[in-house]
């Protein structure tokens, strides 16, 4: 078990006072905690958005505390009926960045030329979530 001071800890050290750059996108495939199976678009103006404020951790948990605008498409940003379904957070903007963190969108979007997303202030959850090993 850690504690609450514990996990507030490692998040601040992390997230808030960490002097990294940290940017949200969008997937339409849930990424694989090796940080594989990300399924970003590619054109028509998108661009992952960086996050430059996180809340203070609140038990083991912090949040965006700006709310943070995609670039506005010019074009379809998923194939076929793909839409985005998660955010991910990467540690940069490139495609070489490491993804850090995934998270299940409150809702599908279809995503057509001319769309604005935006996830709201305080909406954007990460949660280090205490691990408690099998007992042997």
């Amino acid at each position: 078990m850690n504690s609450t001071y514990w996990l507030n800890t490692i998040m601040d050290t992390m997230y808030t006072s960490n002097v990294g750059e940290f940017y949200v996108g969008l997937s339409s495939t849930l990424p694989a905690a090796d940080g594989s199976n990300v399924s970003e678009p590619t054109g028509y103006n998108y661009a992952r958005v960086q996050i430059t404020d996180f809340s203070a951790p609140d038990n083991g948990v912090v949040k965006n505390v700006n709310t943070l605008e995609f670039p506005r498409s010019t074009g379809v940003w998923f194939d076929s009926d793909a839409k985005a379904r998660y955010w991910v957070l990467f540690d940069g903007s490139t495609s070489d960045a490491t993804l850090l963190s995934a998270g299940e969108l409150d809702e599908a979007k279809t995503i057509e030329s001319n769309t604005q997303i935006t996830i709201a202030a305080e909406t954007l959850s990460i949660t280090l979530t205490d691990y408690y090993p099998a007992q042997v």
